[in-house]
């Protein structure tokens, strides 16, 4: 995928206008939209969970949506948020791994030890 490339999403035609460098995980991808095109898409109007907003003074835009009763999550939140699900998602393969390999030394195993007692021969 590059930009300029048109995809289709859910039945609605999108042109790729950009692709953000970090932000890819092994187990799940992300898309980064306008807020209309993501209620377009979705098909859910009036539903946002969260917008993400640079500025280029984040404190006096986070008091301003404060006082308007918005959660802020600053950016700092945000990215330590995101390694720790991406460390949560590797734990959890390397563990898968660790299990499968232990399972493979353990028939290894009994494999050699068969086959030094002619296990083998007596297939």
């Amino acid at each position: 995928m590059a930009v300029g490339d048109d995809v289709d999403l859910f039945g609605h035609p999108m042109t790729v206008v950009g692709i953000a460098g970090d932000a890819d995980m092994v187990l799940a991808s992300f898309v980064f939209m306008t807020h209309a095109a993501a209620e377009t898409v979705l098909g859910s109007p009036d539903t946002t969970s969260f917008v993400l907003v640079g500025a280029d003074d984040p404190a006096a835009v986070a008091a301003s949506l404060d006082a308007a009763g918005l959660h802020v999550v600053p950016a700092a939140t945000i990215r330590a948020n995101d390694l720790a699900m991406k460390g949560q998602a590797y734990t959890a393969a390397v563990g898968l791994l660790v299990a499968i390999a232990f399972g493979a030394g353990t028939m290894f195993r009994d494999c050699a030890h068969s086959w030094g007692e002619g296990g083998w021969s007596r297939w």
